[in-house]
């Protein structure tokens, strides 16, 4: 297997046996310091990791990548930002697809997906100043060789229950950097569409009838796309509506993700 390299992403890298979350790790930096851009935070464990609207994300020590990158995007407005969820999806999937030849989904708005199981979890959190964004927290929390886990968890699977096979995690975690960095360079030549085109073309269950919560009610609409904006273009009964990431919530085998 052929693998890239990155030349700033995770230059330098901080490697923590525990820590809470390093996506808070990242942002006392930014806070405390002025970290270079492509500075990265990886640990054994997370202690408190979550993901968007404060779900939790539960990992086994030593088993799995938890990593935080710092960039950042003066390039893109605080209006524009999502583009970089769409950069970073993308070059999760491209990555994965070196380690795994089985269909890899992007899960809207920031989930990657192996069949109906998720895999991958992404939280981004960005310091505005005005218009402009200072920084962008990249947070990846990706299961590797991890073969069990908590009953309540609805929908876990790994790499290593993908393939059979247990993983390198600092070559992983280098190859993920290198696509990270590969990815997240295409938004500085503001082609938009081709990325956006790009992550469509990944879009979990686009194309087919899905079942959604929204405000304590279910819905079936038919998943369209995702806008310039991020908001979610569900079909439903004849016509187009757009939502935001907390107005629905999606329902696989009568569980709600």
């Amino acid at each position: 297997m052929k693998l890239s390299k990155a030349t700033y992403i995770g230059f330098p890298h901080l490697f923590l046996d525990e820590v809470d979350s390093t996506n808070a790790y990242a942002l006392s930096l930014t806070s405390n310091s002025n970290p270079i851009e492509g500075t990265a935070i990886s640990a054994g464990f997370q202690s408190s990791g979550r993901g968007q609207i404060g779900r939790s994300w539960w990992g086994e020590p030593g088993k799995n990548i938890f990593t935080s990158v710092i960039l950042k995007p003066s390039h893109i407005q605080a209006a524009d930002q999502w583009i970089i969820n769409q950069s970073v999806s993308i070059a999760i999937v491209k990555c994965l697809e070196a380690w795994v030849d089985k269909p890899i989904k992007i899960k809207w708005p920031n989930d990657i997906y192996i069949n109906d199981k998720k895999i991958c979890g992404i939280l981004i959190q960005c310091n505005l100043a005005g218009k402009n964004i200072q920084h962008a927290i990249i947070g990846i929390g990706l299961n590797v060789n991890q073969d069990q886990f908590p009953a309540e968890l609805p929908n876990p699977t790994s790499l290593l229950e993908e393939t059979d096979e247990e993983i390198d995690i600092i070559q992983l975690r280098n190859a993920l950097y290198a696509s990270l960095e590969e990815h997240y360079g295409k938004t500085k030549t503001f082609d938009a569409v081709s990325i956006r085109h790009q992550y469509q073309e990944y879009l979990y269950r686009k194309g087919l009838p899905t079942s959604f919560m929204k405000q304590g009610k279910s819905l079936i609409g038919t998943i369209m796309g995702v806008d310039e904006i991020g908001r979610l273009m569900l079909m439903i009964n004849g016509r187009q509506e757009a939502f935001n990431f907390n107005e629905v919530k999606m329902i696989i085998n009568k569980k709600i993700f």
